[in-house]
């Protein structure tokens, strides 16, 4: 090539890469365009990958709670005196068998498919049997303190949903602090032949010794089959655990009017070693719909399982019940501030001075539901059919979740007391308590003990207002305190309150 055509080649690319890097900085300092967020329904709908992170409280408002997860799973077990975030049983879950007429029937754990990501030191675990068929898909649909989940499976003969929630009713503190969870199951028959189907339930007795114990009785679980009026099912405890120790307490797992089916139960699944259990649970549940017999060793996974025939077309519910009584909260085992050789002084639960036992609230539960249900259903339908934009509804009644959060707990006296947030920053905190306004309208009575509380205080040292109370009340003699302009906080919600 002559010396002024490789000139003229290289001006040529040099222009032409000009050209490129303008293009490239324009389209880099062009703001980039995202789809439209998915308008915010009320009540609001999820499904896919979005159920994963999906935590719904089940439990009474300042009870404890178990968390309800967005593919119908149980998860976060904090109903043990502290915030115990991801952790559970290392078995609970429930189950579903089905057959139409004269066909094979069909098996499933009653959760949607385990959504990733699937990574962990030894991968999924155990936990749950991971190996077990789940169901294809679920959608959840959240309007607090109701949830709903509509399981989808092509394989399965019938179609289920689930409601599940624990009773809410405004104005109604102590009916709506009952340490219970309802999970209903409606389970709908579309074919032409009539359909048996068994619901069962699988807890490990959460009755144990606190970690690390490796000197525990292995053998000190013990559950009961149990029957009362419209109520059967096992109660959980630990003769082993002395009455003092942390998680000393009951647990029941109850189904709710069985009459017209058929309930059978495993007080503990089959011993077996290499963590085979769960399969020698499941061939027997899934061989006829039926638990038992019971032969050789058990250990000590409970469970339950309710059977009922559908004719073509028919509709059946398959309630359970489930209930919790531990009594032992001190504010050193909760994470909370004390004075000087309080740490370890029992300052109880509420609900435990109402119930003897997790057996005694689940009767006391299913006595009531109906009405409380009723209530609950009322509140619900009034925020439903209001005015307000649904994003502030569902604002409004998911941030009300809280108060059924481990944020918030009664003592044995029936103070009131909460967090800043779950199992952080102890004290009634009134810089951040001043500014909610839910208990107000809803339970005036917690915002009013919450008050008492810091003014009792306040004049035990003669009128300084610390902005956190220590437990046991009636020993803190200091604390941070707030300046001069701050108790102008207390005005407000002492002039919300005084309206009631």
């Amino acid at each position: 090539m002559k010396r002024r055509g490789f000139l003229k080649t290289v001006a040529l690319g040099g222009a032409a890469a000009t050209e490129t890097s303008a293009q490239t900085a324009a389209e880099a300092t062009t703001p980039a365009t995202h789809p439209t967020e998915e308008a915010i329904s009320y009540p609001r709908r999820l499904t896919g990958r979005k159920l994963a992170l999906i935590a719904f409280p089940l439990g009474g408002v300042a009870a404890g709670a178990i968390s309800l997860g967005g593919r119908g799973q149980l998860r976060d077990w904090e109903i043990f005196n502290r915030s115990e975030k991801g952790k559970s049983p290392n078995y609970a879950f429930p189950a579903i068998w089905a057959q139409a007429g004269d066909a094979p029937p069909v098996a499933r754990v009653l959760e949607a498919r385990i959504l990733p990501p699937f990574e962990g030191h030894d991968g999924l675990g155990a936990q749950n049997a991971p190996g077990l068929a789940r169901l294809a898909a679920a959608t959840f649909t959240g309007e607090y303190p109701l949830a709903r989940i509509d399981f989808r499976d092509a394989k399965l003969p019938v179609t289920v949903r689930l409601e599940a929630f624990s009773p809410f009713v405004p104005l109604e503190p102590d009916d709506s602090g009952l340490p219970v969870a309802l999970l209903r199951y409606r389970v709908r028959n579309p074919g032409k032949t009539r359909a048996k189907v068994s619901i069962a339930f699988a807890i490990d007795n959460p009755v144990t010794f606190e970690p690390p114990a490796s000197n525990a009785p292995a053998a000190s679980r013990v559950n009961l089959f149990k029957e009362a009026d419209g109520l059967a099912g096992l109660y959980m405890h630990n003769p082993g655990l002395e009455a003092t120790a942390p998680r000393a307490g009951s647990f029941a797992l109850c189904v709710l009017n069985p009459a017209g089916g058929r309930v059978t139960h495993l007080a503990g699944w089959p011993k077996a070693r290499w963590w085979t259990s769960p399969l020698l649970f499941w061939d027997d549940f899934t061989a006829d719909g039926e638990l038992g017999p019971e032969t050789g060793a058990r250990d000590a996974v409970g469970s339950l399982c309710l059977q009922r025939e559908l004719a073509p077309g028919a509709e059946a519910e398959f309630a359970f019940l489930l209930a919790w009584h531990f009594p032992n909260r001190t504010p050193a085992r909760m994470g909370w501030s004390s004075n000087s050789g309080h740490a370890d002084t029992l300052i109880g639960n509420y609900y435990a001075q109402r119930f003897p036992d997790a057996w005694a609230a689940a009767e006391y539960a299913a006595h009531k539901l109906p009405e409380l249900e009723k209530r609950m259903r009322q509140f619900l339908t009034v925020m439903r059919e209001s005015t307000l934009p649904a994003p502030v509804k569902e604002a409004a009644m998911a941030n009300a979740s809280t108060l059924a959060s481990t944020t918030c707990f009664r003592t044995a006296d029936g103070r009131f007391f909460g967090w800043e947030g779950s199992g952080c920053c102890h004290g009634n905190c009134d810089h951040v308590w001043n500014y909610e306004c839910t208990t107000h309208h809803l339970f005036p009575s917690y915002a009013r003990s919450m008050r008492e509380t810091h003014l009792e205080i306040a004049e035990r040292m003669k009128g300084a207002m610390p902005i956190r109370a220590n437990l046991p009340l009636g020993f803190q003699t200091a604390g941070a305190c707030r300046s001069a302009s701050r108790p102008r906080g207390s005005r407000r919600p002492t002039a919300r309150w005084g309206r009631w």
